[in-house]
């Protein structure tokens, strides 16, 4: 991915999503390209006041193939570099989610040639 670079965005809902990340800005069209989303989910650990993190789908799969989206600007309030940490962990988290689609397109095929 050439120009993308991985970003955290924090959406106007309050999701924060960690993706590979183009900013665009044309003739006052200012949008970011986003591959392979991801959405951060906080979870509290039973002990002290800590959070885990854990990393799901954006959109998933099962409702669009593709992974890459336009969003418009004004739908981000702020972006940020991920820490080391959370970018080893969304590409380990992409590439499971790319094999399990692979995986979930050759059963599919499966099923309909046994037909």
């Amino acid at each position: 991915m050439d120009d993308y670079k991985p970003m955290v965005l924090r959406m106007i809902t309050g999701e924060d999503v960690i993706s590979d990340t183009i900013h665009l800005n044309e003739a006052g069209n200012s949008r970011y390209l986003i591959s392979n989303p991801l959405k951060i989910v906080y979870l509290p650990i039973k002990k002290g006041s800590h959070l885990s993190i854990s990393l799901m789908q954006w959109m998933f799969s099962r409702i669009s193939d593709n992974q890459d989206f336009e969003i418009k600007e004004h739908n981000i309030l702020t972006t940020t570099e991920p820490s080391d940490s959370l970018l080893e962990y969304y590409y380990k988290t992409v590439e499971y989610f790319l094999e399990l689609r692979a995986e979930q397109k050759r059963s599919a095929n499966y099923a309909q040639s046994e037909e």
